[in-house]
């Protein structure tokens, strides 16, 4: 279970729902840099290789969180800045270890269908995610 107190108001009818935000830019060579300010929930972002993150869930202070199941991940590439539509706007989980203690992270690979092969977000481009957690073991 994460450690700390969430807002206990989620109407859902699935009980103890967590959303963590991420405000993420990406520059040359696909170079994610995370917005503290703008982030709750989300550690880190490391670009592994062409195309693949991952994100680390937890405290800025460095304490991890263990979710006990995902149930989804969003995002939405803002790319007025580049005037050009997002170069990656394609996404799949490559990994979860989101329920792991030594990890709790998320690996996402990110593809454009036109290239039909695994690219990185644009050099500008900003993405904004939402990921959704079960914070408990509870049915």
């Amino acid at each position: 279970m994460a450690n700390r107190y969430y807002n206990n108001q989620a109407f859902t009818l699935e009980p103890a729902i967590v959303k963590l935000f991420a405000k993420v830019t990406f520059g040359a060579a696909g170079a994610p840099t995370l917005s503290a300010t703008d982030s709750k929930g989300v550690v880190s972002v490391t670009r592994n290789s062409q195309g693949l993150f991952t994100f680390v869930f937890g405290t800025q202070a460095g304490m991890l969180d263990v979710y006990y199941k995902f149930k989804g991940a969003y995002v939405i590439f803002n790319t007025v800045g580049t005037g050009a539509v997002p170069a990656a706007p394609l996404y799949y989980i490559s990994a979860d270890a989101t329920a792991t203690p030594a990890s709790c992270s998320l690996q996402l690979t990110f593809t454009d269908k036109a290239q039909a092969g695994v690219t990185d977000p644009g050099n500008g481009e900003v993405g904004f995610f939402e990921f959704t957690f079960k914070n408990s073991s509870a049915p």
